[in-house]
């Protein structure tokens, strides 16, 4: 048995309280982050993930996503924008910052 993940959740979180928000104070190119989601669910609000990524690509920034357990990860392949640019309420991600 697993739970369904929320992953705008988590990315919401770190952008609040963590990863994001000590990007967006590094101007001067001198810091990397990494944010490290770990999963065994599906995403419960894929257009809120992809608007925060979206918003989060701009920054000194990578986001790591494992899934692990028998769940299907096919909602977080598609946020991998290897195939096709992450994009948001018209707004394309400046990178692919998700892997």
């Amino acid at each position: 048995m697993g739970f369904e993940a929320d992953l705008q959740y988590e990315v919401h979180f770190s952008s609040e309280f963590g990863t994001i928000k000590y990007a967006s104070a590094v101007t001067d190119g001198s810091q990397y982050f990494i944010l490290l989601i770990i999963s065994d669910g599906v995403i419960t609000d894929m257009a809120q993930t992809k608007e925060s990524i979206v918003n989060a690509a701009s920054l000194p920034m990578s986001i790591i996503i494992v899934g692990v357990g028998p769940a299907e990860f096919d909602e977080m392949i598609e946020l991998d924008g290897d195939e096709e640019r992450i994009s948001s309420q018209g707004r394309y991600a400046e990178r692919d910052i998700v892997q």
